[in-house]
């Protein structure tokens, strides 16, 4: 499985449990997701700036039936929800040093961290720094 398709995946399983249901009062409940990283968030190297996530935002909002309010301080891409906490060229200690502003700033249901080279991926309860 691609990197790309287990983030997908693992995204929509985490969102799984989101009771928002097409057609009900649920699903004018937006989930406010945070993409945080670098490059790869931003959309570089992406034909449409979007990066992972316009695929990403189709796949809960089509396959899964969740609505989603992608939140940050950042915009890029063609998207119709392109806010995100992409940053490029930042290293993970710059993304860490900024992380706890841009959370507070945005108040996101769902930080999706970008996993830099090299790095062990931590899986955290709510609540919990991963840093």
């Amino acid at each position: 499985m691609s990197a790309r398709r287990a983030l997908l995946a693992a995204a929509v399983g985490l969102l799984a449990a989101v009771p928002a249901v097409p057609g009900t009062a649920a699903a004018a409940t937006s989930v406010k997701i945070m993409p945080l990283g670098a490059s790869i968030t931003w959309g570089t190297a992406s034909s449409t700036g979007n990066g992972y996530r316009e695929e990403l935002r189709r796949h809960l909002v089509d396959d899964a039936g969740v609505a989603v309010d992608f939140v940050g301080s950042q915009r890029s891409g063609t998207m119709a929800d392109p806010d995100n906490e992409g940053h490029p060229g930042y290293r993970i200690d710059q993304v860490a040093a900024g992380a706890d502003q841009w959370l507070a700033a945005a108040r996101p249901d769902v930080v999706l961290r970008q996993r830099h080279r090299g790095e062990r991926v931590v899986l955290a309860a709510p609540g919990q720094r991963v840093w």
